[in-house]
């Protein structure tokens, strides 16, 4: 159980540890993500729609599809194709979305993922899911808070599946199980792995666990007020088939407080925790698209991580809005040694594009300084 949601990553941009990219290719990001924004307004025929359903005439969004584009330090040039499908909801249900993302690099990394998000029943039932398969060549630091500079490459081939189902208890509680398998074969590309990693060479992690969430949001994607607080925990054993035993513990807060008509003061703090004999891809990391933006996956890992943001929301009309924020993280092999001094900051700015205004589904292109240099992240759905 990585996360109590199941995001849509199109891709995992970051910066490494080397010398600085040329500034060209750098804004290349910012030039691609920002027409790509442009192009997706004025294409209508990307986006199909059916009558709504509650009887009141007004056309329903049904679909959005639109090619997806950039530049990151992890992937270089990638590229591929995105497409949304939204149920026809029920008069006073949350809406859901089913998105499907592929993507491919010019340094031979792809992926394939399905992440569907429904609510069913009035909202008595809260179904997430992520399905997906990639081989994705990748750096690994060595663990800590402060690596030492130099890393190592290595290809992952991976196939994961994580389910969460929720049921509603009142008006804002829910709680339900988890359940992930997640099969991985690593192959070192730059020589043998390092000494004593592990899980170097991939394996089968199965868990299961339990998730409770409190959420009083006006909505799931892009809220303007309300509190969500979620806490998880899972469990990876041999008798479920898993190569690694290890338990993981997640919890999560998040508040939305409005400013006025069209501003937003988005709040999140994250906590997640790892026990027993867990695999190195299993461990915490800020994954660069949904906190710490910018960074590379991996940069920082270890055990336990701690993760802070803050946003705030500027609509500009009815597709279009724009962010500034700020996100601080940090990860430590034990509790104590979590500290208000050890954190990795990034900041910056990012635009949005609502896919579905009335779901809120927005593609977002974020920019950042972040570990010395410049990070982006071009993704579908807020960092939180």
């Amino acid at each position: 159980m990585r996360s109590l949601r199941a995001p849509l990553h199109l891709a995992r941009p970051g910066r490494r540890a080397s010398a600085p990219r040329p500034c060209h290719r750098r804004c290349c990001a910012t030039a691609v993500g920002a027409l790509l924004l442009a192009a997706s307004a004025r294409c209508g025929a990307a986006h199909a729609a059916a009558p709504d359903s509650a009887g009141s005439g007004a056309p329903v969004q049904r679909w959005s599809a639109l090619p997806v584009a950039g530049y990151s330090t992890e992937t270089a040039v990638f590229a591929g194709a995105m497409a949304v499908h939204y149920p026809l909801p029920r008069p006073g249900a949350r809406g859901s979305a089913v998105p499907l993302i592929a993507i491919a690099s010019v340094k031979r990394q792809c992926q394939l993922a399905l992440a569907p998000d429904l609510y069913a029943a009035a909202n008595a039932w809260h179904l997430q899911a992520n399905l997906s398969a990639r081989r994705w060549p990748a750096d690994f630091y060595l663990p800590g808070n402060d690596p030492p500079p130099g890393s190592w490459r290595y290809q992952t081939d991976g196939l994961e599946m994580e389910l969460i189902v929720q049921r509603r208890f009142g008006a804002h509680a829910f709680c339900g199980p988890v359940l992930r398998c997640w099969w991985t074969d690593i192959d070192w590309r730059s020589g043998p792995s390092p000494p004593g990693l592990r899980g170097a060479g991939g394996g089968l992690l199965t868990s299961t666990g339990f998730a409770a969430t409190w959420d009083t949001r006006d909505n799931a994607r892009a809220p303007r007020t309300g509190t969500l607080l979620a806490a998880g925990a899972s469990l990876a054993e041999r008798w479920l088939g898993s190569d690694f035993d290890f338990v993981e513990a997640l919890a999560q807060a998040r508040r939305f407080v409005p400013c006025g008509r069209r501003q937003t003061l988005a709040l999140a703090a994250d906590l997640r925790l790892i026990g027993g004999q867990a695999p190195f891809s299993a461990w915490s990391t800020p994954d660069g698209v949904m906190q710490l933006r910018g960074i590379e996956a991996g940069r920082f890992r270890d055990r336990h991580l701690c993760s802070v943001q803050a946003e705030i929301r500027r609509s500009l009309g009815l597709r279009h809005g724009l962010v500034a924020f700020v996100d601080a993280a940090q990860v430590a092999p034990s509790l104590g040694t979590l500290s208000p001094g050890r954190f990795h900051w990034a900041a910056g700015a990012g635009g949005r594009y609502a896919l579905n205004p009335e779901q809120r589904l927005n593609l977002r292109l974020d920019a950042g300084w972040v570990n010395g240099g410049i990070g982006w992240v071009f993704r579908a759905g807020e960092a939180f």
